[in-house]
């Protein structure tokens, strides 16, 4: 197996390199009021196999329903990124906070919409970090909604996915 490979113009690619891009597989809804764990089910791509897609329900309960996660091969930096497109925003909601969770650290991007007098059609939320990781630490994208109905719908489009790779 080559680890390193070069071609005559000096491209160089390392084909065992942890890189990643998940998607949902189909819409994720009514997100409940709380903390959920969106379901990224669908690989993209996933060189070095170190993605899991979600199974079942993707909260993690059991076997069934396991969580969409990343699993770092070795300790590094990672560039992790994520975006998420939600539709039917509650305008009653307190905020809407999406997070990439790490073992380490969690990183976030917080939305209020009690600006609004009627409820948002669709917002995108969007996290890129480049994060330390030790070898066999975690990440994974979290939903929580504080107030209001559970309505929102996490949205299985090209403008929904969860991606990374190991950079030094």
């Amino acid at each position: 197996t080559a680890h390193i490979v070069s071609d005559s113009a000096g491209h160089v690619t390392m084909p065992l390199q942890s890189a990643f891009q998940a998607r949902m597989g189909s819409n994720q809804g009514a997100l409940a009021v709380g903390n959920v764990n969106l379901i990224f089910d669908t690989e993209t791509f996933d060189q070095n196999a170190d993605f899991t897609p979600a199974t079942g329900d993707g909260q993690g309960g059991d076997g069934s329903n396991v969580i969409g996660k990343f699993t770092a091969p070795v300790t590094g930096r990672y560039q992790l990124s994520m975006q998420v497109y939600l539709y039917s925003i509650d305008s009653a909601a307190n905020y809407y906070i999406m997070n990439l969770v790490t073992s380490n650290r969690t990183y976030s991007v917080i939305f209020d919409p009690g600006g609004y007098a009627d409820d948002i059609s669709y917002q995108c939320f969007s996290v890129d970090i480049l994060a330390d990781m030790d070898a066999s630490d975690t990440s994974h994208v979290k939903f929580f909604q504080n107030g209001g109905t559970s309505q929102s719908i996490a949205q299985s489009s090209d403008q929904t996915w969860f991606s990374g790779y190991l950079v030094a």
